[in-house]
């Protein structure tokens, strides 16, 4: 899913825009989410809640009395891939805009469906290969992700997801077994119990019941999973193997 956030003051053109790009998305077979905003000064408070999830902005130039350009410098000290396009009536602040390196440069009267979808799909092009790796989840109305690479384990226990991180912490969301793996749609992830799903990654030891991960926390092994565990580990290890 791609996470596409609009700022912009003037509500009839901010719903106009989004849904241009649900339509655009639908077109292309693109799933999105998108955040509209008509403050900048809003969206400046909800920042640090979106760090680092947002992959599209659309921001209008001149907004409030702040500009567009006042975000994007804010984006830019955390995000140096999300994409941003610049939306507006003038010419005028084309170059106060070049240092927070945006995609492009949107004129509104001269916006049409063809040029907007261009340039959407320049920036979904820009994004995908960096999205990956990446897990997409929600914690109460927040949309948060983590990259993989940094994720030990997840265990279920009533639709409550724990996701142990690398870094020792631990976030709770909502996901059941079936989606949390097609979420995750890693061939890395094996399920080795109806509760658990491990990062292959980390996986240390393994016995008939249980296994060793990372930092030495021992993980069941339930007796439906381990031939698959073990046929799922011996195609990661080869893997592993041949990338070296």
């Amino acid at each position: 899913m791609f996470q596409i956030c609009i700022c912009d003051d003037n509500t009839d053109f901010l719903l106009s825009l989004n849904n241009k790009l649900c339509k655009i998305a639908t077109k292309n077979n693109l799933e999105v989410n998108i955040i509209k905003y008509s403050s900048a000064k809003q969206l400046l408070f909800d920042l640090d809640d979106h760090r680092n999830n947002i992959d599209i902005y659309f921001l209008d130039v001149l907004i409030d009395d702040l500009t567009g350009i006042d975000i994007a410098n804010k984006i830019r000290k955390f995000s140096l891939t999300s994409q941003i396009i610049f939306l507006t009536s003038s010419k005028e602040h084309v170059f106060d805009a070049l240092d927070m390196m945006p995609l492009h440069y949107l004129l509104k009267q001269e916006l049409n469906n063809d040029k907007l979808e261009a340039v959407f799909i320049k920036a979904i092009n820009l994004i995908q290969p960096s999205k990956k790796n990446l897990f997409y989840y929600k914690v109460g109305h927040t949309i948060k992700c983590i990259n993989t690479n940094k994720i030990v384990f997840f265990e279920i226990k009533n639709r409550i997801v724990t996701m142990m991180s690398t870094d020792g912490s631990t976030e709770q969301f909502y996901f059941t077994m079936k989606d949390l793996v097609k979420q995750i749609n890693n061939d890395n992830f094996i399920q080795i119990h109806r509760s658990f799903l491990i990062n292959a990654y980390y996986i240390k030891s393994i016995d008939t019941g249980s296994l060793i991960s990372y930092n030495d926390i021992i993980l069941p092994i339930g007796d439906k999973y381990i031939k698959n565990l073990k046929k799922q580990y011996t195609k990661f290890l080869l893997n592993d193997l041949n990338n070296i």
